[in-house]
Formats: structure tokens, C-alpha cells, sequence
């Protein structure tokens, strides 16, 4: 077949494998009915009858061993050992390897085509979509981790091992409730989820191409038919696979009428798996979900897997389910329910709150009523409101595993700011206490601090609507000083954000500048004013820090700790002056660190040790301050690896992972702690590779890998934990490299430069990590 075109031998191959998966009186019939072209057709036919002593297709990835009729195995395949044979197929053979080496364990399944199936121009073709699947580095995929071909022109490719059962039959064996099903389900749309945004589609998603391992962890495999979603010089061989029908009942309606696959095809096949894995539970919202993704007509569908994943997760925490229905009525009835988990003083608080906003907006909305009584009834909103956003808030705050607890807080105080901002006839305080309010709000659902919500987009609105009302009162009336205040601490925040979600110093420069004005004419509160100058200056320094200007960052800096030294003495020794001030010897460090001044950068990171130790010894500790030590003993740690000295780092950066371990565990859902202990767990796991623990380092960059890319996915519009998975793949390169594991480690360089070439086509990369990490990465892909 030298001469055929690619798509047809690459379709033939595609249907004929689908074929071996039927029962062997079928497998004719299948061909026959298949919407293909009758070339490919007829070019299945023989594979098939080229296979007649073949007793299993094979299964990518899968485990399943089977009792096929002897072969001898052969010795090695690349640089992996065999130790038997997996599967066998009319396209090859699969079989478990592990790495010819003594120093490290890693068993894998290695899949060999047969020698002379694929033409010279199908051997490339595959070679190309190898590095695409090489690059879904997903926990829930099953990875492609290497390939080439052997002396004779076998191609193989080599992929993790999956030791577990195929969906179906984990349900018939486990009989698991609907809990864990829908866990399971999760996990297959995060791998669906990640694979599109990879712009690579599966084409065949069925249960049997879902492995379930120990502890409900699900395996997607089977990505050998996967294809991008773009197009490029072969676009043409692309198109020529959508005549597939693929397997029964999975395939969108669509595909047998000729049309190319895409995400939407993906989507209706996991509408049909969430019906298989819900079947005899009477759940009218998940039927509905199930209904709404496998809808025959593809505009009727879920527009994205992000969009049924969110649909599924509003029906296990009682929220509406947009599958079931828009009315006001069904929503209401959906918050009732949530109101009833509620526990505690937190929902009293929430139940009076609704009350008055729904007795605040029944009084201006009925003329009837008095004004004295709707007023009344304002006063008592803004009372019982304030009280919550700050009080109980702090308190709920300050138990570890409050973040359900803290979301329902929030979710309403934003029903209350949105009601109290409403009226433009509002008296001025009002206004000012909504724009408060909105600060607030902003920063505990997303903002820089310790113990947000993870909720970025919100919170950088709700920061803009408050400026925009603080800018107005502060235009009506520049002398009053509770608003100049108020928009400077603002800025501050807003300045912050640039630097840690944004990337945007250029903007975070500009905030911090607006303050020195603002405060002018504004100082009898003394103390106020000082912390909000000093929190200006140290956003200052660190957006002129990460636009690579770092003597001026000192500079603004040590200007920010000479104010804190003008604060009275009872100001001095509360705990937001001490996270201010070891923030800024922080960094100060990291600035020295970024300077190659690695003796400065540990003595600035001591002081700052020092500082939260002594709070923590006089009684002053709470998860910020525990938060704060963790990122200095991270710095700290880290330098001290890279000056030499590997036997201070571990401890210094056991501290900072197991404090930051604590919390998480403490509070799964705590985004802001999970990041951080990413970060140090990332750290360690190159201090560990220093120590020549490489097992060790492994396993701990893998773990922070996983959580930066679950954080990626759940945040998919914030490039600060984009960049978080770049770095961290750039660092397990490293890991690897030191570990003398040429072929794992140019996979994770590779895998860094594509991470920070897509950061750098969706929001632009700094300069910063274009001339550091990215040019790190870069040079290391050399010779690979």
C-alpha cells in the first residue's frame, strides 16, 4: 500500500480497529455499516483478514493482560527492558517494559506497530502527532512518555502503565454510589477539559477508553485516534477521519453524516458516559445535565466541557442547574435548599441579611410604605451587613476548613453591595460604605492575600467597581479625608493585583503613584496614613522588581520601612505591621536573589524569619503569620541550596512544605494555601535533587505540578497560575536532567516551552521570564 494516500490508510486502520473491538461475527457487519468510503473499506477488510490469529484488539495504555497463543518477546525495545507481553492486535502489540536503568523504577506499556504497516509519510505524520499527545501531561491521562522506531522501522511509542479496569466494569464490580461516580465523571472532564485546551480532541470517548485505578482515580487512554483541533499542512487528512462512526452509541450523531469531529463531539460523548455511569439513580437535574451534552443537534449541547463540569458541580452543591431550567422560580427554590446546610451563627447572620435586603427592596419598591420605615430598614441592611463582611468574616476566617463557610458569606455580601450600590440617590456615606465594602469583598473572593477564595475575576471587578464610586465621592469632595484614605488604601490592593495576577507593572505602577497625593492633604489619621503609603511603596517595588528595575526597588523598598518606623508603638506591634514589614525584608530578598546577591538575599530572608518568630513566640501566631513564614523559610531555603549549603535548605524548606501542608489539609478549598504549598513543595523537590534524593525530588515536583495544574483549570483566565505550570514543568526538567534522565527531562523542557509559548500568545510573557525560565527551558530543549 506504499502508494496510498495517508488518510485513507490512516482511516482504514482506525475502522479496522474498531472493528477487532467487536465480537468476531460482528466485526464484518461493522465495516460494512460504516459510513467510510468504500476504499477504506475495503483496505480495513484486509487488515482484518491479515489479523485472522489475532484474538484482542489492542488497548493503549490499558492493563487488561491477555491469553494469546506464544510470541517470543523481545529483549528491549528503546531503552526500556520487556517483561511480557500486554495485548495484541492486527496493528501490533502491546507489552510492559521498564527503564534499562538502576537508579530509577519506571515500568511502562510500549505499543509496536508492525514492521512495514505505515508508509514513510504515515511514519512522519505519526511522529508529529506523537509530540502533540506528548505534550497532555494530565494526572487523568494516561501519558505518552517517549517513542521512535526500532532497527527494522517498527515505530512504537511509550506510554504510562495503567493498572486498572475499564469504567463498565469498575460499576459492575464496585457498585459505587452515586458520589463516587460523579467523582469519577469530574475527573474524566478535567482530562477532556485539559485536552481541548491543548487544542486536541479525543474522537472516541467510550467507557472502554476509561480505566479506573485504586482509590476512583480515573485513566482517559486511547488518544491514538486523537486530532488537533487546528488546522495545518495536512488538514486535508484530518477531514478525511470525521466519516467515522466510531464506536456505537458514543459517536455524535453528526460523525455519520460526515462531519468533521471537534469539542463538541467530545461533549456528546460525555453526555453518553455520564448516562451510563447515572443509570437507576432518579435524579431529574443530572438526567437533564446528561440530556443537555448528548444532545443530538450540536448547538444544543454544553458550548464547552468547562460548561458541564459547572453545571454538575451547581447540582452537587444545590445550585440551579442551567440544563433544568432560567426561572426565578426554581432559582429561589435552589437557595432555599443551600440555606438549609447552613449551620451555626453564620446562618443566622445570612438569614437576617436577606431578610433586610428583601424587606429593603420591598419598602423603596412599594410607595405605600413610609419613608421612615424604609429607611429603617436600610439602616438595618447596612448594619447587619457590615457586621458580617468584617466581623463575622474574620471570625469564620480564622478557623482552618471555613472556606465553604466563607463562600456563603461572600456570595451573599455581594448580594447585599450590589443592592446598597444600586440607588445613585444614595447619601455619600452610603456610597462610601458600599465602596468599602466592595474592597473588602474583592479581597477575600480572589485578591492577593492569605485565605482568598481563588476567585480572581470577580474580585478584579469587584475592585473596579469601587474605584470607580471612590473616584466620583473623591471628585464631588477632594477635602474629605475618609475617602482619600480609602481610595489610597485601594490603590494599594489594586497595584498588588498587577503584580500577582495581573502581570501588568506598567498599570501597578500607576496606582501606586496615585496614592503620595491622595494623602497630601489627608493625615490626622497618622498611623492610616502611614501603612497606606508604606503598602503604596512596597507595590512600587515589587512591580519595578518584576519589570527587572530592581535598584529603584529597593529603593522603594527601604523608603516603605521607614515609614513603618514613624507608626506608633501599639501600631507597630499589630499583626498586619508585622506581616507589612517582614513582607518587605521578603522582599527585599528575593530582590537581592533576583541580583545573583545570594549571601544579602539570606540576610534579608533571617530578618524577616526573625520578625514572624517573635510574634509567633509573644503569642501574635494565626494562619498569616504561619502563611508568611512559609514563604520566607521558601526563599530562604532555596538560596541556601543554590550558595551550596543543602543541609540548612532542607529544613528550612521542610518547614515552609509542612506548614503549608498543615493548612491544606486543614482546608482542601483554600486556593491561596494550596498554591503557596506548590511552591515550596516545588522548591524542596530540587533542594531534594541537590541532596541527590531524586526519587524523592520526583515525586514532590510531580505533586506540585499536579496542584498547579489543577489550579490552571479551575482559573483558566489567570496567567499567574498559567506561568505557575510552566515553571513547575521547567523545574521537573531540571530534576531529571540532574537525575541523568536525558529522554524524561527533554520531555518537561519541551513541555515548559510550549507552556510558556501559549502564556506568551494568550496575555503576552514578561520580560522577565523570557530572559530567566523561558530562555532556561529553551537552551535546555537543545540536543534533545
Amino acid at each position: 500500500m506504499a502508494g496510498s494516500e495517508p488518510s485513507v490508510e490512516l482511516a482504514a486502520m482506525e475502522l479496522f480497529e474498531l472493528a477487532m473491538e467487536q465480537a468476531p461475527e460482528d466485526r464484518e457487519s461493522f465495516i460494512r455499516n460504516s459510513a467510510s468510503g468504500e476504499l477504506i473499506k475495503k483496505r480495513a477488510r484486509q487488515l482484518m483478514e491479515a489479523d485472522q490469529h489475532s484474538l484482542k484488539s489492542l488497548r493503549t495504555g490499558g492493563a487488561n493482560s491477555l491469553d494469546e497463543e506464544a510470541e517470543s518477546l523481545p529483549d528491549q525495545i528503546g531503552a526500556y527492558r520487556i517483561l511480557r507481553l500486554l495485548g495484541k492486535g492486527g496493528m501490533g502489540s502491546v507489552y510492559l517494559g521498564e527503564r534499562v536503568s538502576d537508579d530509577f523504577d519506571h515500568v511502562v506499556a510500549i505499543k509496536l506497530i508492525k514492521p512495514g504497516l505505515l508508509s514513510h509519510r504515515l511514519i512522519e505524520r505519526f511522529r508529529r502527532e506523537r509530540q502533540i499527545l506528548a505534550q497532555l501531561n494530565h494526572q487523568h491521562i494516561a501519558h505518552l512518555h517517549d517513542g521512535g522506531e526500532k532497527e527494522d522501522g517498527s515505530p512504537y511509542i511509550v506510554m504510562e502503565y495503567v493498572d486498572g479496569i475499564p469504567l463498565s466494569q469498575w460499576i459492575e464490580a464496585e457498585s459505587p454510589d452515586l458520589g463516587r461516580r460523579l467523582n469519577v465523571f469530574e475527573q474524566i472532564c478535567d482530562a477532556v477539559e485539559f485536552a481541548h485546551q491543548n487544542l486536541v480532541i479525543h474522537r472516541d470517548l467510550t467507557p472502554g477508553n476509561v480505566l479506573i485505578t485504586e482509590g476512583d482515580q480515573a485513566k482517559l487512554i486511547d488518544f491514538g485516534i486523537a486530532r488537533p483541533q487546528v488546522e495545518g499542512d495536512d488538514s486535508n487528512e484530518a477531514s478525511s477521519f470525521s466519516g467515522l462512526s466510531l464506536t456505537p452509541g458514543f459517536g455524535a450523531p453528526e460523525r455519520s453524516r460526515g462531519a468533521e469531529a471537534n469539542t463538541l463531539s467530545d461533549i456528546y460523548s460525555l453526555g453518553r458516559i455520564l448516562q451510563v455511569l447515572t443509570r437507576g439513580f432518579e435524579e431529574q437535574e443530572l438526567n437533564a445535565i446528561a440530556a443537555k451534552a448528548a444532545s443530538r443537534a450540536p448547538e444544543d449541547r454544553y458550548a464547552t466541557v468547562r460548561g458541564l463540569s459547572d453545571d454538575l458541580v451547581n447540582f452537587r452543591n444545590d445550585f440551579p442547574v442551567e440544563a433544568v431550567s432560567k426561572s426565578k422560580k426554581y432559582r429561589f427554590k435552589k437557595f432555599v435548599m443551600r440555606q438549609k446546610l447552613a449551620v451555626g451563627a453564620a446562618t443566622a447572620v445570612l438569614l437576617l441579611l436577606i431578610a433586610g435586603i428583601g424587606g429593603t427592596s420591598w419598602a423603596y419598591s412599594q410607595a405605600e410604605y413610609a419613608r421612615a420605615e424604609a429607611e429603617g430598614r436600610f439602616a438595618e441592611t447596612r448594619s447587619i451587613a457590615k457586621v458580617m463582611l468584617f466581623e463575622v468574616y474574620d471570625a469564620v476566617g480564622a478557623v482552618p476548613g471555613s472556606t465553604s463557610a466563607r463562600r456563603l458569606l461572600a456570595n451573599t455580601s455581594q448580594l447585599y453591595l450590589d443592592a446598597l450600590a444600586a440607588d445613585p440617590n444614595s447619601p455619600q456615606q452610603v456610597k462610601l460604605e458600599a465602596a468599602i465594602g466592595y474592597m473588602r469583598l474583592a479581597d477575600v473572593v480572589g485578591g492577593v492575600g492569605p485565605g482568598t477564595l481563588g476567585l480572581r475575576e470577580q474580585a478584579m471587578a469587584n475592585y473596579e467597581r469601587a474605584d470607580q464610586i471612590l473616584t466620583a465621592l473623591h471628585d464631588e469632595d477632594p477635602a474629605n479625608e475618609e475617602i482619600a484614605i480609602s481610595l489610597a488604601e485601594l490603590r494599594a490592593e489594586r497595584s498588588n493585583t498587577m503584580v500577582h495576577i495581573e502581570s501588568d507593572y506598567d498599570q501597578g505602577l500607576i496606582f501606586s503613584r496615585s496614592i503620595p497625593p491622595l494623602l497630601d492633604r489627608s493625615c490626622s489619621d497618622r498611623d492610616r496614613c502611614i501603612l497606606a503609603r508604606a503598602k503604596g511603596l512596597v507595590n512600587e517595588g515589587q512591580n519595578l522588581m518584576w519589570s527587572e528595575r530592581q535598584a529603584p526597588s529597593i529603593v522603594a523598598y527601604d523608603l516603605a520601612l521607614a515609614e513603618i518606623e514613624k507608626l506608633t508603638a501599639p501600631v507597630r506591634k499589630k499583626e498586619e505591621t508585622i506581616l507589612i514589614e517582614a513582607n518587605i525584608y521578603r522582599l527585599k530578598s528575593k530582590n537581592y536573589h533576583f541580583q545573583n546577591k545570594k549571601l544579602e538575599t539570606v540576610k534579608q530572608a533571617d530578618i524577616a524569619r526573625r520578625l514572624l518568630s517573635d510574634a509567633m513566640a509573644e503569642g501574635n501566631g494565626s494562619l498569616a503569620i504561619d502563611r508568611a513564614l512559609a514563604g520566607v523559610e521558601f526563599i530562604r531555603g532555596g538560596t541556601l541550596d543554590e550558595i551550596g549549603q543543602t543541609e540548612e535548605a532542607l529544613p528550612a524548606l521542610n518547614t515552609s512544605h509542612s506548614i503549608m501542608q498543615r493548612l491544606v489539609e486543614a482546608d482542601k478549598e483554600d486556593f491561596g494555601s494550596l498554591r503557596l504549598l506548590a511552591i515550596a513543595g516545588g522548591q524542596r523537590a530540587l533542594t531534594l535533587a541537590s541532596a541527590g534524593q531524586y526519587r524523592a525530588a520526583i515525586e514532590g515536583g510531580k505533586a506540585a505540578l499536579e496542584i498547579r495544574e489543577r489550579l490552571s483549570k479551575d482559573h483558566p483566565d489567570q496567567s499567574g497560575y498559567f506561568r505557575d505550570v510552566a515553571i513547575q514543568l521547567k523545574d521537573l526538567g531540571d530534576i531529571y536532567k540532574r537525575a541523568g534522565l536525558k529522554v524524561e527531562a527533554c520531555r518537561y523542557f519541551q513541555a515548559s516551552v510550549a507552556q510558556f509559548d501559549n502564556l506568551d500568545q494568550r496575555w503576552e510573557m514578561s520580560e522577565f521570564d523570557r530572559n530567566r525560565a523561558y530562555a532556561y527551558a529553551r537552551k535546555s530543549t537543545e540536543g534533545c
